[in-house]
């Protein structure tokens, strides 16, 4: 079975009153990731960054708001975690309330979510980085190949950005809009 993705995002709905439900999709796969990580992670943490389009330097006036970031260090893109994120609708995490859908989430509100995991591989720390957009997944060189780490801790970031113009992208403006304003 081949899926489309353009037609799957086309698809997938988000009322303007769950505009912030990408940001949740995010969130609620770092509590899983921490919680999957066990005993390896001895301080759980979550971070989320709002991320906005530059202005000018000098001036005391925040741009608007263009993707978020969400960071954890939790058990990261292991095969069997990238597996289940390219297997749409995947019953892999069903049994915690999952339905395989949240990374459709993020394409419909924002253009692209870019990717990057630290996880330990046979006892070595190993990284793994990709994007993620409507067209599918692009990769630097080596990305479905683990490589060595630079990093010293499992870490996995989830970038999700809006580069269109919110005229085009209507989804983006209410995500937008609704994380401008819980984070003014």
């Amino acid at each position: 079975m081949k899926v489309d993705l353009a037609g799957k995002i086309k698809n997938t709905q988000l009322p303007r009153y769950k505009a912030l439900l990408p940001m949740f999709e995010a969130v609620v796969n770092s509590f899983q990731a921490i919680e999957d990580a066990g005993a390896e992670v001895s301080s759980p943490r979550i971070e989320i960054a709002v991320e906005r389009d530059s202005v000018l330097s000098g001036l005391d006036v925040q741009g608007r708001v263009d993707g978020f970031v969400i960071t954890d260090n939790g058990i990261g893109f292991d095969e069997a975690n990238l597996d289940a994120f390219f297997t749409s609708d995947t019953q892999y995490k069903v049994g915690r309330g999952g339905k395989g859908i949240g990374r459709f989430i993020w394409l419909k509100a924002f253009d692209r979510a870019e990717i990057e995991s630290h996880y330990r591989q046979n006892g070595g720390l190993v990284e793994r980085t990709f994007t993620f957009t409507v067209i599918g997944a692009s990769r630097s060189a080596c990305a479905w190949i683990p490589r060595s780490s630079s990093g010293c801790a499992f870490s996995t970031s989830a970038r999700v950005r809006c580069s269109a113009s919110p005229e085009r992208c209507s989804e983006c403006l209410q995500a937008r809009t609704v994380v401008c304003a819980l984070s003014a």
